[in-house]
């Protein structure tokens, strides 16, 4: 499974922790993305001395352990983490209109109607209905919505935007995502 498929699971089945076993160049990328979907414990798995643990667990993880993997080791920082998790508290939902996005679920009502929205679309509606009204510059939605290892050009994000709106199947609301030529786009009320 490669990152991008691993992130889509946490998404969908929203676990209490995730163990990260990618490649070095991609280590803290994928502490960034999951850390900006989920609260769960992550625990990075890595080799000894290797020079993204500090940067990992500042993006994000909450431990680092280095190989050769000792399963019974990994099993017990995870559940040492769970045990100084949170309780979960009331479900995280933003309604806008009619739009509602469950942020823990990762389920998105239009009129009452569930839609299905990828990841990049569903935070990039996160972002535009949390900050209703405001103008979020093209740079910020992709600092936030694609993190910031990842950079991505103009037509990636007009792309994107163009998804959402389809998605959002009602022309009226698709209509309030507009862009401010020159700076980005805002979601109007």
């Amino acid at each position: 499974m490669n990152p991008e498929q691993a992130l889509e699971v946490v998404t969908a089945r929203g676990p209490d922790a995730v163990v990260v076993d990618a490649p070095s160049s991609r280590r803290v990328e994928v502490c960034c993305l999951l850390r900006a979907l989920t609260s769960a414990a992550i625990v990075v798995l890595g080799e000894p001395g290797a020079p993204d643990a500090a940067e990992c667990l500042d993006r994000g993880a909450d431990d680092y352990v280095t190989h050769p993997e000792r399963p019974r080791e990994i099993a017990a920082r995870v559940r040492a983490r769970l045990r100084r998790a949170p309780v979960a508290g009331p479900r995280r939902v933003i309604t806008v209109d009619q739009i509602s996005l469950d942020l823990d679920r990762h389920e998105v009502t239009v009129g009452g109607r569930p839609v299905h929205l990828p990841l990049k679309q569903f935070r990039l509606l996160e972002l535009l209905l949390s900050h209703p009204g405001q103008v979020m510059t093209a740079g910020t939605i992709a600092e936030r919505v694609w993190g910031p290892a990842e950079p991505i050009g103009a037509n990636t994000l007009q792309a994107q935007v163009a998804r959402l709106r389809s998605a959002l199947g009602d022309e009226g609301l698709a209509a309030r995502i507009r862009s401010v030529p020159g700076l980005g786009y805002t979601f109007r009320r």
